[in-house]
């Protein structure tokens, strides 16, 4: 059963029992290198992290990442991707919250091991000794669970860059369950949600799942 076969309509969405799944949707490079030149190219070479921390993870130090490579992409140009796009999150219920990451990044790396270095990221001291144990505590907050995503974030991206990648968008988000306003549905499921620089543009979805879905996650994880 795909992603989209589990869908479930949204008035029947029950946020502490369901599942989201949190989708990239499509990809757009505007400009070469973040407009610092090189615009004579054609095509380009990114490739997607998707961090997240969701508030039932907490507990067990979980941090989950997902990364993909799109060689040979054409600028200016919007990729959509296929069926239910690239998983981000879940499914899952993420229980209160659910915070992301999303880094575009411009590959220079001719051998493609932007996976490989990110998995050296994710198990570094750094991240092992310094990041997860900020998920720890007796009731670590979402204020913390920001922090160390967004200071996680930092750190890969510094990490990329340092081998001549280059950023060109990041987009952060919060998806609670207890939304206040009457507009809004949990997590914001049913959402296609649109960010953009003048470097890039991405579009994410927010799909509702049924607590019986048996579809595997996709995403790896790593905790203390």
């Amino acid at each position: 059963m795909s992603i989209f076969d589990a869908r479930i309509p949204i008035e029947d969405f029950d946020a502490h029992q369901d599942k989201i799944a949190l989708m990239l949707k499509s990809l757009t490079v505007k400009t070469k290198d973040s407009g610092l030149g090189k615009k004579s190219r054609r095509y380009s070479e990114p490739y997607i992290i998707g961090l997240s921390i969701a508030e039932s993870g907490l507990g067990n130090q979980q941090i989950n990442f997902a990364d993909q490579y799109f060689p040979n992409t054409r600028i200016n140009q919007k990729k959509e991707f296929l069926a239910n796009g690239l998983r981000i999150f879940g499914p899952d219920n993420p229980g209160q919250f659910l915070i992301f990451d999303i880094l575009v990044m411009e590959s220079d790396d001719k051998e493609r091991k932007n996976g490989e270095r990110l998995r050296q990221i994710m198990n570094s001291t750094e991240v092992q000794s310094k990041i997860l144990p900020m998920l720890s505590g007796i009731n670590p907050t979402m204020a913390v669970a920001t922090e160390a995503l967004s200071i996680l974030g930092s750190l890969i991206a510094n990490q990329m860059k340092a081998n001549r990648d280059d950023e060109l968008l990041r987009v952060h988000g919060t998806l609670m369950r207890d939304v206040m306003d009457t507009d809004s549905h949990p997590y914001h499921v049913g959402k296609l949600i649109t960010d953009a620089n003048d470097a890039a543009e991405v579009e994410v979805s927010i799909f509702a799942i049924k607590k019986s879905d048996r579809h595997q996650k996709q995403t790896e994880s790593v905790t203390g």
